[in-house]
């Protein structure tokens, strides 16, 4: 034949090594092969890390500097609190206001003001079981001044256990102490639920990665919502756990540095609505509600809701990504979907929206961010570094998460609520004993991790082999050729 050379066949001791890691290989599987085992790697960044009996994590609870203009609680409680602490000459480092509330009950006013110069949270894991860990949650105020209302005191004395109080108005008592310390035993089980030593079940734990999915953390408030109709206990923040949200920048704890791309950050979920189906009669009412959520479509991509138009059948349809990814991994704590049909008074069209529910504790919970608060995780530990709140705005409280609320259910079930009075509060991981300096080259690599070398291995084997592949077949070809 004309046009075609001999290739001489390639020589050296590279190409001899994989010749013979090639002898006996299907070519045809190779490629499928490998994408399955880089599949599997890259999804050990997301299974849950077990936790070894002992585990002390030491967590520091602070208000940073914000201003009392950005949440409804501030305007409401600030300046009252304020001038009640300069009336006994206190200055707190932190200030909060606390609101005790039964699930679902009407709207309380029985609650404290709240000011201390520091705060811990320490967990310990005390014992580790088939299935769940038994662990002793403590929080520990220093310098603290409460100032509670007449009505609140019963509470305010089961949860602080402070019984000594002086009047400052018929209806404010404010009662100090140089420390206090208020302590839980809660049950951990393998898919995080919080469960107290009467059996209750409190919302998730954030404090480390259990079966983590694409929706992985439950935050109730038991704030009474009324949604479609439908009475529910209050409402929930559902956190979604996303590998692809990574930090931007390293932390330290304990004097031991974390990299940052080992770091994973997690997002609010702000929408309960799984699907929301717009059907319109005409094309001019078509057309004008399609330009509509067109302009809308940016803003909600943002909270995981995709547009798709149908034309044909005048329709748009709005999904929930998030929730879709959710249900599709059967989160145990979702349910519906429920039903609302709402037709337009300015438009011929119909609205069909299907919505979610949060079941905990044998309650109803409005899927609804009540705070947007955002959890950092290290994906190689699993633990929480830190929780901080996000801009608030609006009506939105700023309810600090579960680790304060939920998992001080008082013996009548009731929950005490705490509002950051600057809306801008953090809960960040301090001391650990995964993170203790003599044991960083083994807790703390300074390399990327055995999953991300692994699978760049992989990929340059993988290259090579195809590579190698192609040469064989094009020296076949030319050998067939010179004949």
């Amino acid at each position: 034949m004309v046009g075609l050379r001999r290739i001489p066949k390639p020589r050296g001791e590279h190409h001899g090594i994989l010749e013979r890691l090639l002898r006996g290989v299907n070519m045809r599987s190779i490629a499928p092969l490998a994408v399955i085992i880089l599949i599997a790697l890259a999804s050990l960044e997301a299974v849950s890390v077990p936790q070894p009996e002992g585990l002390t994590l030491i967590y520091e609870v602070s208000n940073a500097p914000g201003s009392g203009e950005r949440c409804l609680t501030a305007r409401l409680h600030s300046p009252t609190a304020v001038e009640l602490l300069k009336s006994l000459g206190v200055q707190p480092a932190n200030l909060f206001y606390v609101e005790f509330r039964r699930a679902g009950a009407e709207t309380v006013k029985a609650g404290c003001y709240v000011g201390f110069d520091k705060g811990l949270i320490t967990i310990k894991v005390l014992k580790v079981e088939s299935g769940s860990y038994i662990v002793n949650y403590t929080l520990v105020l220093e310098n603290l001044t409460l100032i509670c209302y007449s009505w609140s005191i019963k509470h305010a004395e089961e949860l602080f256990g402070i019984s000594n109080w002086s009047e400052l108005t018929p209806s404010e008592y404010s009662a100090s102490a140089g420390e206090v310390k208020l302590t839980r035993t809660l049950r951990i089980s393998k898919e995080g639920a919080v469960i107290d030593s009467r059996g209750r079940d409190l919302g998730d734990w954030v404090f480390w990665l259990n079966e983590v999915s694409g929706l992985m953390t439950v935050l109730l408030y038991p704030v009474k919502f009324v949604a479609h109709g439908m009475a529910l206990a209050g409402m929930a923040t559902v956190v979604r756990y996303s590998p692809e949200l990574r930090a931007s920048h390293d932390y330290t704890v304990g004097g031991v540095v974390i990299p940052h791309w080992r770091i994973v950050r997690t997002a609010v979920v702000p929408e309960c609505r799984l699907r929301t189906v717009i059907s319109c009669g005409g094309d001019d009412d078509f057309r004008r509600v399609v330009e509509f959520s067109k302009r809308l479509e940016s803003r909600w991509e943002a909270a995981g809701l995709k547009l798709r138009v149908v034309p044909s059948n005048r329709t748009l349809i709005w999904e929930n990504v998030h929730l879709l990814e959710g249900a599709a991994r059967s989160y145990r704590r979702l349910r519906g979907p429920l039903l609302l049909r709402i037709p337009s008074r300015k438009v011929n069209c119909t609205s069909v929206t299907y919505w979610y529910y949060v079941a905990c504790g044998g309650l109803g919970w409005a899927l609804s961010p009540v705070n947007e608060v955002e959890l950092v995780y290290d994906s190689k530990t699993g633990v929480l570094l830190e929780v901080k709140q996000l801009g608030t705005e609006g009506w939105k409280p700023g309810v600090l998460p579960a680790p304060l609320s939920n998992y001080f259910m008082l013996e009548d079930g009731t929950y005490p609520i705490w509002y950051s009075l600057t809306c801008n509060y953090t809960i960040r991981l301090v001391s650990s004993s995964l993170y203790e300096e003599g044991q960083a080259a083994s807790a703390v690599p300074d390399a990327p991790s055995l999953t991300a070398a692994v699978t760049a291995g992989l990929m340059m084997l993988t290259g090579a082999v195809l590579a190698l592949h192609r040469i064989r077949r094009v020296t076949r070809f030319s050998e067939r050729g010179s004949s």
